[in-house]
């Protein structure tokens, strides 16, 4: 009103200019107030999809006081009103990649939430089994027990014990474009302090070694075998046989034969949306938070550096390319509703990640932030109150 007081002072010759300035002003006003409420029920609606999908799962959630852990009992009964049954038995063979512990969060959670049993490494707190040698019996928590549901943590792939420990269970994994996972084994092992490598920036140290690989791989030092060819070798290929092509095109078809899914560390989401697929998970039972320290830590790798890790692991670069077009081939046999189940997810991820940094989060992120070792130490005393050990 006191713009309008303003114009009229002007008098009867700007009459005609007044009439169209409060003409302008009431439209602009019902077009904001109208954009504004439009927009406020769009929010309102997608925070209420998130809510809804998450809702039968988040009220099954943890409740103990202030107690983070509150065991489920394992779900028998089956669910005959959906279209599939959720699977509970999986094999994850865990590589080191720089999404590995984002993804260890989301395996563990869904056991610890449905009450499941875990193979779990013989060391208290500890999330591998071993880096060098297949995994062997010995390597194993004795628990009282032999109905397992979950090994997800690192281990060397052997497919006869697994399958015998885990029957009936599917087989995933995840791969990286060799350089970034070379990248991200250096830096896990801290091989720039191993090989006491100099440079300006710790980001340095990394192309320091690829450029003259073969003057540190070849000493006695702890994790050098997971410098070269690192997925393969833990994926059952032995360095012997890392030069043999025909070797490493069969090794690569038993990949292809036993697992149900090679996801891709750079389509992260997306191989998500498959594995809910070939599990009959819920959304909430993918929602993730990062995990992995070092990620972000060191972004940029140069084309240089990249053609040189090519041909010094060139058995992982031969696994990689093969598995990436296989990946985008599951993809289209998803069918046409795989981009909308792709925007879902990542619409309710992202509420998900908002809700938990509110005041009140919901219990869900809780277990979301909970680190790898502070799971398999619960998910270790649990079994073992529940199970005993051998004797």
């Amino acid at each position: 009103m006191v713009v309008l007081e303003k114009l009229q002072r002007y008098g009867p010759r700007h009459k005609t200019l007044v009439r169209a300035m409060v003409l302008c002003f009431v439209i602009y006003s019902l077009y904001f107030l109208g954009f504004n409420e439009t927009y406020q029920s769009i929010d309102e609606h997608s925070h209420e999809v998130a809510q809804n999908d998450a809702i039968v799962q988040r009220s099954k959630l943890m409740s103990a006081g202030n107690r983070v852990f509150n065991w489920k009992p394992k779900v028998t009964s089956d669910d005959t009103s959906s279209k599939c049954q959720p699977q509970r038995k999986l094999v994850y063979l865990r590589l080191v990649e720089t999404k590995c512990y984002t993804f260890g969060n989301i395996l563990n959670r869904f056991g610890y939430h449905n009450g499941l049993t875990f193979v779990l490494p013989d060391t208290s707190r500890s999330a591998v089994f071993d880096f060098t040698e297949p995994l062997s019996e010995t390597m194993i928590a004795p628990f009282n027990t032999h109905d397992y549901d979950l090994l997800v943590h690192f281990a060397r792939y052997n497919h006869l014990l697994m399958h015998q420990l885990v029957p009936n269970a599917r087989f995933i994994t995840m791969i990286q474009e060799p350089s970034r996972q070379l990248r991200a084994s250096f830096f896990f092992f801290k091989m720039q302090y191993r090989w006491k490598l100099r440079e300006n920036f710790e980001s340095q140290t990394f192309p320091t070694f690829v450029r003259d690989a073969s003057k540190y791989y070849y000493t006695n030092e702890p994790y050098n075998w997971l410098m070269k060819n690192g997925q393969l070798f833990m994926l059952g290929l032995d360095h012997k046989d890392e030069l043999d092509a025909d070797k490493v095109k069969q090794r690569i078809g038993e990949i292809e034969y036993h697992f149900d899914l090679v996801m891709i560390n750079e389509y992260f989401d997306e191989s998500l949306i498959l594995l809910k697929k070939i599990m009959c998970w819920s959304f909430e039972d993918i929602l993730y938070m990062p995990h992995d320290a070092f990620e972000h830590s060191y972004t940029g790798i140069s084309s240089e550096t990249t053609r040189t890790v090519d041909q010094w692991s060139a058995a992982d670069r031969r696994l990689y390319y093969h598995f990436n077009t296989t990946f985008w081939r599951k993809v289209e046999e998803y069918g046409d509703t795989f981009q909308q189940d792709l925007q879902t997810f990542r619409l309710l991820n992202a509420n998900a990640i908002r809700a938990c940094a509110t005041k009140n989060p919901p219990h869900l992120c809780t277990l979301m932030a909970t680190e790898e070792e502070d799971f398999v130490e619960e998910i270790r005393n649990h079994q073992q109150q529940l199970y005993g050990f051998l004797p």
